[in-house]
C-alpha cells in the first residue's frame, strides 16, 4: 500500500524498531517443503505445473493480485505486489513533535547542519 502525506515532514531523528515471532528458519522450512494448494478450492495441486485438477486454477499465482512469477515460482514475497503467502506484516508508525532542534536561518547555519 502507498500512501501520501497531506503535509511534508522533516525529521532530523528516526528510529526503526522491528521484532519477528521467529527466527525467520520455519519460513523458510516451509517454502523447501510446502504442498501447493489451490487458491480457489483449498485442494491440494498434484501437478508440477501447478494446475489444480478440481478447478483449473493456477495454484502458483500471488493470492492478491494474481500475478505469476514464473522466474522463482515458490518466492516468499510476490514479485509485482509484495504480499506473502507464509507471513503477514503489520507496520505501525507513531510520530511525535520534536522542539530540540534550532532554526536554520543563513547557509552558514546550513552547512554546519549538514556535516
Amino acid at each position: 500500500m502507498l500512501t501520501t502525506l497531506p503535509k511534508a515532514i522533516a525529521c532530523k531523528f528516526g528510529v526503526i524498531a522491528g521484532s519477528s515471532d521467529s527466527d525467520g528458519s520455519a519460513a523458510a522450512e516451509i517454502v523447501g517443503e510446502e504442498q501447493m494448494q489451490c487458491p480457489r478450492c483449498g485442494k491440494q495441486v498434484q501437478g508440477k505445473h501447478g494446475i489444480c485438477n478440481s478447478c483449473g486454477e493456477n495454484a502458483m499465482q500471488c493470492n492478491y493480485c494474481r500475478n505469476i512469477n514464473y522466474e522463482k515460482p515458490d518466492g516468499y514475497l510476490c514479485n509485482e505486489c509484495g504480499n506473502s503467502r507464509f507471513a503477514k506484516f503489520d507496520i505501525g508508525i507513531t510520530l511525535k513533535q520534536g522542539f530540540a532542534c534550532e532554526k536554520i536561518e543563513t547557509e552558514e547555519a546550513k552547512t554546519q547542519a549538514l556535516q
